[in-house]
C-alpha cells in the first residue's frame, strides 16, 4: 500500500469518527495500524464502506469511488486538504495526525474551565463567609453597647434612692457655747452625737431646724445626682461664697457640672457633703448652722434662715 493511500484511508477513518460511527480509540488503533505498515487495500476499504453504510450517510460523505481510487491527483488533493472528485472534503496529512491531539485538548480545556469556575465559586463563598462574620461581630458590639448604656441608666436611677438612705452624722440638737476651731466667719463645736431616728416630722412638716435637716440634705443629694440646676439654685444662697470668692449660685453650680477636674466636679462636691455634717456657730449670729467634714478649706457651710436650710458657701484658705 502506498503512503498516499494510507493517508487517504486515515482521512476516511477520521470522517467515520466525526460522524460518531467509530470511537476515538478505534480511530487511533486503525491509524496506528496503517502507519505501522498496513498493506490490505481492499480489506480496509471494504470495512470503511461497511461502517459508512451504518452511518446512513454513505452517499453524501463516503463515495466508494474515492476509497478505491488510485488517481494521483486525488491523493495530492487529499494531502492538501481539498476535495476528491469535487464531493468529499479531506484533511491534510498534518491535520490527520494531529486530530487525536485536538480532541484531547478540547477535553482538557473543558476541565480547565470547570476548575476555574470552581475556584471562583469557592472565592465567592469565602468572601460571603467573611462578610457575614464581620456583620455578626459588629451586631454583637452594637447590642453590647446598648445593653451597657441601659444598665448604666438604670444604675443612675437607682443611685439616688440608695443615697437617700444615707443619714449624715448630725451634731447635738443644742448649740454649744464652747469655743471651737474658728475661721474669719465661723466657730465650730466639738461635740458629736448619733443621728436621730427618722420620724414623720422629717418629711418637712416640722418647724424645728433639726427636724427639717434630713429632708433638706436628701433632696440636695438627689438634685446633685440628677444635675437639677434649678432645684440646686433654689437651695443655695444667691451670693455663694466659694472659698473666698462671691459668685451667683447659678454660676457656681454651672461651673461644678462643667468642671472635669477631680477637685471641683459634682461627684467630689457630693462626696464632701456625705462625709458627715456637724453643728457650728456663726460669729455674731445665733442662727443654726452646720458644716461638712471638719470645717477645712473647701468644706461646705449650711445655714438655717427664714424657716429653711440653705447652702451658703465654702471654707476659704
Amino acid at each position: 500500500m502506498t503512503q498516499d493511500k494510507k493517508y487517504q484511508l486515515i482521512a476516511e477513518w477520521k470522517k467515520l469518527l466525526d460522524n460518531n460511527v467509530i470511537s476515538y480509540d478505534e480511530f487511533e488503533q486503525e491509524k496506528k495500524m496503517l502507519l505501522d505498515g498496513g498493506n490490505s487495500d481492499s480489506s480496509e476499504s471494504d470495512e470503511i464502506v461497511s461502517l459508512a453504510i451504518k452511518s446512513n450517510d454513505v452517499n453524501e460523505q463516503l463515495p466508494t469511488n474515492i476509497l478505491t481510487s488510485n488517481d494521483s491527483d486525488d491523493v495530492e488533493s487529499i494531502k492538501e486538504g481539498g476535495k476528491s472528485n469535487g464531493t468529499v472534503p479531506h484533511q491534510s496529512q498534518e491535520e490527520i495526525l494531529n486530530s487525536g491531539a485536538d480532541l484531547v485538548k478540547v477535553s482538557n480545556s473543558d476541565d480547565d474551565l470547570k476548575e476555574v469556575k470552581s475556584k471562583k465559586n469557592n472565592t465567592r463563598r469565602l468572601i460571603l463567609l467573611v462578610v457575614c462574620s464581620l456583620v455578626i461581630i459588629a451586631a454583637f458590639f452594637v447590642v453590647k453597647a446598648f445593653r451597657d448604656a441601659r444598665l448604666e441608666k438604670e444604675l443612675s436611677e437607682i443611685s439616688p434612692a440608695m443615697d437617700s438612705t444615707i443619714v449624715p452624722t448630725i451634731e447635738s440638737n443644742s448649740l454649744s457655747n464652747e469655743t471651737g476651731a474658728t475661721d474669719s466667719t465661723l466657730g465650730l463645736t466639738d461635740s458629736t452625737v448619733p443621728a436621730p431616728e427618722s420620724n414623720t416630722s422629717q418629711l418637712g412638716n416640722g418647724t424645728n431646724p433639726e427636724e427639717q435637716w434630713n429632708v433638706f440634705f436628701q433632696s440636695l443629694m438627689k438634685a446633685i445626682d440628677k444635675k437639677d440646676l434649678n432645684t440646686l439654685v433654689s437651695m443655695t444662697k444667691s451670693d455663694f461664697e466659694a472659698t473666698g470668692d462671691i459668685l451667683p449660685a447659678k454660676d457656681w453650680w454651672t461651673g461644678v457640672f462643667n468642671n472635669v477636674s477631680t477637685d471641683d466636679n459634682y461627684r467630689e462636691v457630693k462626696k464632701k457633703m456625705e462625709m458627715g455634717v456637724r453643728n457650728v456657730e456663726l460669729l455674731h449670729s445665733t442662727t443654726p448652722a452646720k458644716c461638712s467634714g471638719q470645717g477645712e478649706t473647701g468644706d461646705f457651710i449650711f445655714k438655717y434662715e427664714n424657716g429653711k436650710w440653705m447652702l451658703i458657701g465654702q471654707f476659704g484658705d
